[in-house]
């Protein structure tokens, strides 16, 4: 369970660095139509990344996720899955964590 959560808290980083980031804005901001349109998409872009790191921390690692064998043929396809679900969860909370620590709230509707 650890893995899998290793796993979902990189890739909403990932996903926030690409997509939301101000520190990174002058590079997401120039990105060509269709990239930005999937770096937009938390669920896309964190079930490629999520693929990418069971890949290189579980296979090659040792790192397991929800206790499944890292060197299975599923074991990647498996943790994208998870990635697309548990990413767009966590990255939401990030997201509205930021707002209210700067006064705002995702939560608030326009005009209240």
């Amino acid at each position: 369970m650890i893995g899998a959560l290793l796993y979902a808290l990189i890739s909403a980083c990932i996903w926030y660095g690409l997509a939301r980031a101000v520190l990174t804005q002058p590079i997401w901001s120039r990105f060509p139509d269709w990239l930005s349109s999937f770096t937009d998409c938390c669920a896309c872009l964190s079930f490629w990344t999520s693929g990418l790191l069971a890949l290189g921390l579980g296979r090659h690692g040792g790192i397991t996720a929800l206790g499944l064998d890292p060197h299975a043929w599923y074991y990647e396809l498996t943790v994208a899955a998870c990635g697309a679900v548990w990413t767009p969860l966590v990255a939401y909370l990030h997201q509205e964590a930021l707002a209210r620590l700067s006064g705002q709230s995702l939560l608030q509707k326009d005009g209240q």
